[in-house]
């Protein structure tokens, strides 16, 4: 049943955390019950309708990482969310979780695409429908503003909406990347952000146009780099130092960045090879001068 895996997935059943950190059951809507009669029921109004497909909605909502919301206020704020991507409290069947676990606390929630009316929640573009919803409130609520989003709430537009420029998507990449990696576990965060600072510094070296080259700088400097391959070459990349690994994509460096920002060197090493001054070929006039001195 994907409902209950679901489920079950966002009360993070199968970990063992300590009390303070663990996920904390913040709403039940339209279910009752363990996470299997709740998927159980969900099943049931899904399954009325049997043309669809994929019924089970699982989103995860987040805020500022130094915005703490009390309880009364993330029920009041996720319900308003929620409506505006067209959960309704009156038709759909859903849970709302907290997780505690990492460095800011994050909602997730588990939904019925079925209603109980039969009809079947559209999620088109849900992810950035769900970013301007939480923008929106955000706004509204006079929370802080959570930053690099790429679509945002904005009325003054007629469709309430805008995508992020060209420009302001690489101010938002650039951000992330220099942005200090948050983490509950002080080593993990210590070493994770060490990792990214070091890949940093090797980055900014133009000579830096290879994969191997940038696993041998990395190693020099203590940090351990291994390549996921496909048959198409290499497609990720992960990073371990004193026993902590972490992906790139992890720390906004993702396989797909890497690699761009290593041809993007390769090419203008090339480019300056080319455009080397070449030592000048004597003319025929010099040569026959230089053949006159010869005789004299």
């Amino acid at each position: 049943n994907g409902f209950a895996k679901a489920i079950s997935y966002a009360l993070q059943e199968t970990k063992k955390y300590p009390e303070e950190t663990r996920a904390k059951l913040l709403e039940l809507n339209q279910v009752y019950g363990s996470s299997r009669e709740m998927g159980k029921q969900m099943r049931e109004v899904a399954d009325e309708r049997k043309t669809t497909q994929k019924p089970v909605l699982h989103v995860q909502i987040n805020f500022h990482p130094d915005e703490k919301l009390s309880q009364a206020q993330a029920e009041t704020v996720i319900d308003s969310i929620l409506k505006d991507i067209g959960i309704k409290k009156d038709n759909h069947q859903y849970v709302v979780v907290q997780h505690k676990d990492k460095a800011h606390d994050h909602y997730h929630v588990v939904a019925n695409r079925v209603g109980l009316d039969g009809e079947l929640l559209n999620d088109h573009r849900i992810k950035d429908r769900l970013q301007v919803a939480c923008d929106k409130v955000e706004k509204e609520q006079d929370l802080r503003q959570t930053q690099n989003r790429t679509v945002t709430y904005d009325p003054s537009q007629e469709r309430g909406f805008r995508y992020a420029t060209a420009g302001e998507r690489q101010i938002n990449k650039q951000q992330k990347q220099n942005k200090p990696v948050r983490d509950k576990n002080s080593k993990i965060m210590e070493q994770t952000n060490e990792i990214r600072d070091q890949l940093q510094i090797v980055l900014s070296t133009k000579k830096m146009d290879s994969p191997e080259k940038l696993k041998a700088e990395l190693a020099k400097r203590g940090v351990d780099v291994q390549f996921s391959e496909n048959k198409k070459g290499i497609s990720g990349i992960s990073f371990k130092k004193d026993n902590i690994s972490v992906k790139g994509s992890a720390i906004d460096y993702k396989w797909s960045d890497l690699s761009k920002v290593l041809e993007k060197n390769k090419d203008k090493a090339e480019e300056l090879t080319k455009v080397e001054p070449q030592a000048s070929k004597p003319t025929l006039a010099a040569k026959k001068k230089g053949l006159q001195r010869e005789r004299l």
